[in-house]
């Protein structure tokens, strides 16, 4: 991720416009936002149901995260530029050794990294089936990466995969306390995956009571 003087004015430059409309339009709500660590690599797990999700978790962190993203985004030199521009990583469905080698670069770095385990948006909303790869980001960071795991909601009330333009609907992201990475590779990686959904579930229940709404029955 490019951290030159250009790239940082750009990104902040676009953070505080987009999260002005958000506060305006949609009066977005974060809890949880000191239980990401100050320094040191860390990697936020999240729902993805809105092409909009990446722009939320940007404006719930503090600290500039940079974003998993499959490597077919990236193919067009405009769109690439702009996906690198605010943090994108591209890596392969497969989880390939380029994209892991640059993952692991990313968080060598001490960088906050975002991944959606869905690995793509999700069309009903719901968490969807987790591809078991984004487990190996886990194992391949250094010892003291932390997880912490994200709730996003309202996203696909707004801006549902299929709709061309979102329309202002409360928004709101839940973080949960930062574990240790370690705490998921050292268990069976079935178990890892429900505890991560598990978990997920219970911040998106959070952040849907935070934006006012009741949450959904927990749903997988």
């Amino acid at each position: 991720m490019n951290t030159s003087l250009f790239y940082r004015t750009w990104y902040s430059f676009w953070f505080y416009i987009v999260a002005l409309v958000m506060v305006l339009t949609c009066r977005m709500r974060v809890r949880g936002a000191g239980n990401l660590p100050r320094d040191g690599p860390a990697i936020v797990l999240a729902n993805h149901t809105a092409f909009s999700d990446p722009g939320l978790m940007g404006l719930a962190l503090f600290r500039r995260p940079a974003y998993l993203a499959r490597d077919t985004l990236f193919k067009n030199r405009v769109l690439g530029w702009i996906f690198r521009s605010f943090g994108g990583v591209p890596i392969d469905r497969n989880f390939g050794k380029e994209g892991l080698r640059l993952v692991s670069k990313v968080l060598a770095a001490t960088r906050v990294l975002v991944v959606f385990p869905a690995g793509t948006r999700v069309p009903d909303g719901t968490l969807g089936e987790f591809k078991k790869g984004f487990l190996l980001l886990l194992r391949r960071g250094p010892k003291n990466t932390k997880v912490v795991l994200a709730g996003i909601a309202g996203a696909f009330d707004s801006w549902p995969k299929g709709r061309l333009l979102p329309r202002p609907v409360p928004t709101a992201v839940s973080l949960g306390q930062a574990m240790p990475s370690e705490y998921f590779t050292k268990m069976d990686p079935d178990e890892a995956v429900r505890q991560i959904q598990a978990g997920l579930l219970k911040q998106i229940a959070l952040a849907e009571h935070l934006r006012g709404k009741r949450p959904k029955e927990p749903q997988q």
